[in-house]
């Protein structure tokens, strides 16, 4: 999906940003937390946002680009 298709809509969900990825314990126990990844940041529980809640539809991404996205996370010193 194009990013101005998704920006067609007014909203989507938290878990649907490329920005946010759950945890094994966030997803242990039940996936209604991910974390918001901010590049060479260290996570801590502040980072923790509800994965339902109503995020920008234009903040949106793909599946594909979420995974990229924690994938160049996870190579930030």
């Amino acid at each position: 999906m194009s990013r101005s298709n998704r920006a067609a809509g007014s909203s989507g969900i938290n878990g649907a940003r490329p920005d946010t990825w759950p945890s094994g314990m966030c997803r242990d126990t039940g996936g209604f937390l991910v974390y918001r990844l901010t590049p060479y940041a260290r996570l801590t529980h502040a980072d923790r946002i509800q994965t339902f809640h109503e995020a920008p539809r234009a903040l949106l991404a793909t599946i594909a680009e979420q995974i990229l996205f924690e994938q160049q996370w996870r190579q930030t010193p």
